[in-house]
């Protein structure tokens, strides 16, 4: 039997592994430079879009 206290339950939480819960991995992306600027850009561009839909049906 070791040492260390081993969970019998793998579902079983632990305070270690709790630490080590991870945020899902939808905005890993974001980790790079380069991808944020095309991001950021990005929504300047759509956000300029439309701006620019609303007011060309408003003036005309």
């Amino acid at each position: 039997m070791p040492d260390e206290e081993t969970p019998l339950n793998p579902l079983q939480v632990t305070p270690s592994r709790a630490r080590q819960i991870r945020v899902p991995k939808t905005f890993a992306a974001m980790k790079h430079r380069n991808f944020q600027l095309y991001f950021g850009g990005q929504l300047v561009s759509v956000a300029g879009t439309w701006m620019q839909i609303i007011a060309q049906g408003w003036v005309v």
